[in-house]
Order: C-alpha cells, then structure tokens, then sequence
C-alpha cells in the first residue's frame, strides 16, 4: 500500500467481497476471501472500492488470517443481520456455532465447521488423515451425510449444499440462516468431498492435474474428450426456487446460464460459470470461440481474434464472465491466433468496411480496384484492418509498389478460385489459383486491375475532394425527411438531426427519447446521406455543404441550458466525440459510473435528478491532451408549472369593468382558460375571454363569486383561484328601499338572497332588509 493511500486497516473489513472500483486503470491487488478462508489476488480498478484491499498477500494475510486466528475469542460483531457461524473454541478444541451479526468482529469465523476444522486443524488434538482427494478429514458426526435437509428457522436466506442420502448426491437449498443440522456445506465441493462415495475421482480432477496450455496454433491436438456429465441434458427441477447456475449445452459446446428450480436435477449443474467451464473444457479452438464480453459491469479494454475478419480486434470487457478468446493485448492475441501466412500487406486487399454502429469517423483504407488510399467515414465499430487514421499511414502501409513486388500466394483455403497478380520479374500480369483466404494483398479479380495498378501505365485517378458520404444518395427524396421535427413523448434531453426539407439542409434538435417520427437521425452526415437530393439531368445540383475536419475539433463555446424534472432521467450527449472514449464532469470535478450516473460511449445518463445535480456539465474526448471541452450543459431544475394572477381590485360596484389577467412562469406554450363556478369563462356579449385575460363590462352582482384559471402544459395542469366581489352601487339600495322591512315573509326572501336575485329590482324591493343586510356583510 503506497504512502499516499490512507486507509483504515481492520479485521472488520475481512468479511467484505473484493471490489474492482470504479476507475479504468488495471492492477493486481489482494484481498481476503471469507469463504475460502485465504488472501486472493483481484484486478483493481485504481480508484473506489473497499478497506478489503491490500498490496501483498503477505500484508492480507497478517491482518485477516494472522497465525494465531484459532486462538482469537468468539466476537459476534456490531451489526444485527443475524446468520449462523463457526469459530474455534480453544478451551473445547473444537469448531462450535455462534451468531454473527453481520459486520465486524475478527478472523475467527467461518461459513460452515467444515472450514472452521480445516483452517484451525492443528488446534485439534484427534490427528487428521488425508485422501487423494481431500487435505483433511473433518471431526463431525458419522452420520452427517445421511441427515435429512434441514433449513432452519430464520430468515436470513442463503445458498447452501445438502447431501440427498437418497439419490446419492449433492444438492442445493435454501438456508435460512440458523438452526438446521449439520448436513449443511457452504460449497459443492465441500459437500462432495465429504459425503459423495470416493470410488471414482471427482469430475474436475483430470483438469486440475493437467499440464499448462500451451500458446494455442491453428493446427492443434484433438481435445481431450469430455466427461458423460457434460452430455446430460439441462435439468430444472421440479421445485419453486429460481437459483441461478449453469449447465454445459452439449450442442453449442458452450456453458449457458439457467434457473435451477433447487432441488432434483442432475450432475450437468454447476454453480458458476468457470466451474462448468473447468468440467466441461470446449471442444473448439478459443480462437474460434465468438465474442464475449462478459456478465459484469466494468469496463476493460481486450482483444479477441475474429475468425470472420482474420485479425485481432479490441472489444469492451465487464470483468467476469466472458470465454478464453480474451486477450490483455493484441501481441497476445496474435501470437495464439494468428494464421499462417498473414501479411501486414494483406490489410491492403480487403474492402472498405464502415460497421454496424452509427458514428462518423473520417477515416482511410486502400481501395485496390484505383491503387489509391482514399477516405471514408468509420461508423465507430468493427470494421477491419484496412483504416487507417491519416493518408500517409494508409500510403505507408499500402504502397503499390510494394504490392506490385509481393510473391505470387494462393492462400490457406481450398475455396479456388481465378485471381490476377502481377509478376515483377516477367513485368506482366498473370492468372492463378487462389485459395479464398490469406495470401497478399498482390491479388487482382481481373487483368485490368492488374493492369491498372501495376501495370507500366498505370495512372494515378483523380483526386476526391471532401468526405465522402456514406451509403447511396437518392434521386428520389425519401417522405420522412419531408416530415416535421418532433420531440417525442418522454423526459430524456438527446441532440438529434433532423431534415429540413424547406431549408434543405440538416438542422438540430433536442429529442425526448421515445415516440417522434422518423425524421431524426444521429449525425449530420447520417441525415444528409438519407435525405439530400442527388441531382438528375433535369435537376440543379445539390447546395454544397461543407464538413468539419475530424482530427480537428472545434469546441462549443455555447452553453446549452437544460431545464429538467425532478427525479427524471437526463440523457447528454458529446456531440463532437461520436465513436470516441470520453470523460464527463460536474462543476470540474469528474464523474464516475454508480447507482446514478451512467456513461454509455459518448453519452452521460444521470438517473433521478435532483438538486444536486444542478451545474456545469462539460465533456472532453480522453485522447486529446488539450483536454477542451466539446461540450457544456448548464442543468437546472424545472420548476413546476405555476400560475400568477395580476394584482387586482377584489372589489367590484355594479357597472364597473371586470379585469382579470392569468400567466405563467416561463411557459410560452401552456393553454390558459378560465373558469366561474366550474364552468368555462367564454367570449360572448359583455364577456372576453382570451388567453389568461378576462374583461366583464357593465359588471352585474351576478358576476360575484371565485374565478379560476387554470393552466394546462403537457401532461401537468394546475389551478388558481381569485375572489371577486360586485357591490350595489352607492345608495342604491337605500333609494328603492322606502320600506325597510321585507314585504315577502322571511323563508322567501332567504330563498332569493341564497339564490343571489337581489341584483332584480323586483326581488329586491320585496325583500329589501334582507338584501340590504346580505350586502353590508359582502362589503
């Protein structure tokens, strides 16, 4: 451990699993593995991880296996995540169950007293005995294995092994933590070792005794044939758990995942992959093993030989899993696989291949029809070997005249076929028979490619000026593109391309990650390619367009401003560095993949945004030793939409002018309406209702009451209320009022103030006190 790494050191930190971290860089490191009882060399990542770490397995081993650990007291821990453990008691000198809460406590504990005697066995006074098989025998009842499965009583499940006396095997359950019997092994082979007749050697022997492999040929021995369990067919069970484990597909030769139901089955079941591959070694040449990048979540740089291109390619490993056609370089990769007879020339002869992704990477290869490097865009993945970053590589690799002069070579293959090459020594070219694959890059389909390359006149075409533009261009304008630009249905923050058919040019805009039409594309140049009209004889040629040199990047001064949702997903995107590896960060600090944070190529997913995330985003491609930003993403939170109603006078005389005005927040799209007493407000005699305005003239006491409006943006809407309140006008009442008293009998004239008719001269006057009292309240 370097000097500058401060860590807390502990044997509380023992128990936990080794972490890779969360970092790029690739370094052995030891930690200590609770369930084998031993230090462990891990690949660690650089950065993050946990105290479980250490430098040397000397270092791990004086703090996590001292010597004297048997001797160490019993030490249930600080947490409360009960399950059951062994430790060795030094008065009985003998491995007893204890609790453990989960955390802390120190290095004497163990999985299963299978372990705990194994480890502790010179604290033992019985002396132990060995087998072919096995370094010790464990002190434990006779009849351990003929116990019936017991899984406890607790509900701390787990995965454990029982011995089925029945069927005569091993075979997993689920423990629940405590109680149970002894019939209980943390491991399939703990379990077969001890209780499984030792009559025929266990299935794994003959691999662990073999000799190391050698560096793999094309031409290699016959593999060795496998065991009968590799042949069983996969077997679920006929019980309810859905354990995970694998089984070796005698068909595809190849260990495949599945869900083992946890009980029943056969001996074609294992509990990882590398046991499965261990017991089930592949009959093919890993070099004719596909692509796999395994089943984790890292990201590592590898190779793997392609039998399909014939080369070396680098591929993205996640750090477990995966097959044995994975190389740390590519030296490694060539030196296992590489085929007799490959040439650094041979590159030279395959055609140009963009790949399957999507990206737009100024690129060259050598075309061998014109005899001349010529450029092309690069979609970021696969592809072959005949790219090349610059001209001048591609002219330094690919010199015609050094194909010229290469031999005469019909390959590897039995697929003959005619081919051309141009013999140097006769000044001609001349027929021969070609196998299909290998041979030079001095081969020819016809005489005139000979010819034209090698031959004495052979002329230099034409330059091409520009980039070339990918995929045909055409004549007849595709409806899509004539289509307008639309965001789409959901929350996520994407730049796209879309054509503008008005324009005729390719334009951005932000795209919500689902729904949309079809007009929308990844790149300017993909969208060009699918939409620009190539011009016909009766046609004007097409605008011309200029494309930014790729090798130099210009960045974006522009700050996008982004308004996001709370605990919505927010996709950015480094538009300049499509196909490239990048590096993001947060206000200038750097991110790193977690629970939240995603980076997938060129692309940061931040997860459930939150206050947190608020600030400066910015992306810088990581070959690039100016480290400039291409990108910059100023991230807010948005608001919810809210509505403000201009201050006005809440009171109102009869013939007044009514107004009311109703906005939002910065929404400039959101759909104002308003309401009075839960009817819509319309534009009709006296009334104008028009977007979050509203004007009553010659106001009437009928108009009293709650005005709402309500704003509608998207899928959210909202509301908010005014009170409005239309008085008589001044001594009104009093003037048409000789009599004070109501002229209708008390229940009628409570019937017409409820019913708001005082504002009718004729209901007024017959129930002038009660109207004129209705009033004095209201004012």
């Amino acid at each position: 451990m370097t000097t500058t790494e401060l860590r807390v050191v502990s044997t509380r930190y023992c128990h936990l699993k080794e972490e890779v971290g969360s970092c790029t860089d690739i370094m052995y490191k030891w930690y200590y593995n609770m369930g084998e009882g031993r230090c462990k060399k891990f690949l660690y990542s650089g950065c993050g991880g946990n105290n479980n770490r250490y430098e040397s397995k000397e270092e791990c081993e004086k703090i996590c296996q001292p010597k004297d650990m048997c001797s160490l007291p019993k030490e249930t821990g600080i947490c409360y995540s009960y399950s059951e453990q062994y430790y060795f008691n030094m008065v009985t000198r003998q491995c007893e169950q204890f609790v453990y809460g989960g955390c802390g406590g120190n290095a004497n504990r163990f999985a299963s007293i299978y372990k705990c005697e194994q480890l502790c066995s010179a604290f033992v006074v019985k002396p132990m005995t060995t087998t072919p098989y096995t370094t010790w025998t464990p002190t434990m009842p006779k009849n351990v294995c003929q116990l019936p499965k017991e899984p406890g009583n607790c509900y701390s499940y787990s995965e454990q092994y029982f011995f089925n006396n029945k069927l005569g095997r091993c075979e997993r359950f689920v423990y629940g933590g405590c109680g149970g019997n002894a019939n209980r092994f943390a491991t399939f082979l703990e379990c077969r070792n001890k209780c499984e007749p030792k009559t025929t050697p266990p299935i794994f022997t003959f691999i662990t005794s073999r000799t190391p492999k050698p560096v793999p040929t094309v031409n290699q021995t016959k593999p060795t044939p496998k065991p009968e369990v590799c042949h069983l067919q996969k077997i679920v069970g006929p019980c309810s758990s859905r354990i995970t484990a694998w089984y070796h597909d005698s068909l595809q030769d190849v260990c495949s995942q599945f869900k083992y139901s946890g009980c029943g089955g056969n001996q074609n079941n294992f509990k990882t992959r590398e046991e499965c591959e261990r017991a089930c070694k592949p009959m093919k040449d890993l070099c004719d093993l596909p692509r796999n990048t395994g089943r984790c979540h890292n990201v590592t740089r590898r190779w793997h030989f392609s039998k399909k291109d014939n080369k070396c390619i680098r591929f993205a490993f996640t750090g477990c899993g995966g097959n044995a056609n994975n190389f740390e370089t590519e030296d490694e990769c060539r030196k296992a696989c590489k085929a007799p007879g490959e040439s650094a020339k041979d590159v030279c002869h395959f055609a140009k291949k963009i790949g399957s992704c999507k990206g737009a990477i100024p690129s060259w290869y050598y075309d061998m029809s014109v005899g001349q490097c010529m450029k092309f865009l690069y979609g970021g993945c696969e592809g072959n070997k005949n790219r090349f970053r610059m001209k001048h590589e591609c002219e330094a690799t690919c010199n015609k005249k050094d194909i010229c002069r290469l031999p005469e070579d019909s390959g590897i293959c039995y697929a003959y076929s005619t081919a051309y090459f141009y013999d140097s020594n006769m000044k001609k070219c001349r027929k021969f028979v070609y196998g299909g694959c290998g041979g030079n890059a001095n081969r020819f389909p016809t005489m005139g490619a000979c010819y034209n390359l090698c031959g004495p006149n052979a002329t230099t075409p034409r330059n091409h000026t520009g980039p070339v533009i990918p995929g045909p261009i055409s004549a007849k304008q595709p409806m899509k593109c004539k289509l307008p630009a639309t965001t789409g249905s959901c929350q996520d923050i994407r730049r796209m391309w879309y054509y503008d058919h008005v324009k005729e040019q390719c334009d951005q805009f932000f795209y919500s990650g689902c729904g949309g039409n079809g007009n929308r594309f990844h790149t300017e140049l993909e969208c060009l390619a699918s939409c620009r009209v190539k011009a016909g004889p009766e046609m004007r040629p097409p605008t011309v367009f200029t494309l930014p040199p790729f090798l130099t990047v210009t960045p974006t001064n522009n700050i996008i401003k982004l308004g996001v949702d709370l605990k919505k997903k927010v996709v950015l995107q480094c538009g300049e560095a499509v196909g490239y590896s990048v590096t993001w960060s947060h206000n200038g600090k750097d991110i790193f993949p977690d629970n939240r944070h995603d980076i997938r190529g060129w692309e940061l997913v931040i997860h459930d945004v939150d206050y947190k995330d608020v600030g400066l985003y910015t992306c810088r491609r990581n070959d690039d030793i100016t480290d400039t930003p291409l990108e910059r993403y100023q991230l807010n939170i948005k608001d919810s939409l809210q509505l403000i109603i201009d201050k006005s006078p809440a009171r109102f005389h009869e013939g007044d002018t009514i107004k009311l005005k109703c906005h939002t927040n910065g929404y400039p799209y959101t759909e104002l309406k308003w309401y009075h007493r839960s009817y819509p407000v319309r534009s009709q005699g006296r009334i104008t209702a028009n977007e979050g305005s509203l004007m009553i003239n010659r106001a009437a006491f009928s108009d009293s009451g709650i005005y709402t409006c309500k704003g509608k943006y998207q899928n959210e809407q909202v509301g908010k209320d005014v009170r409005v309140h239309v008085l008589p006008k001044p001594n009104e009442v009093s003037d048409e009022c000789l009599n004070v008293q109501d002229v209708l009998p008390t229940l009628q004239c409570r019937i017409i103030v409820t019913s708001q008719l005082c504002d009718q001269r004729a209901f007024r006057t017959q129930c002038c006190a009660s109207c004129k009292k209705h009033r004095n309240v209201i004012s």
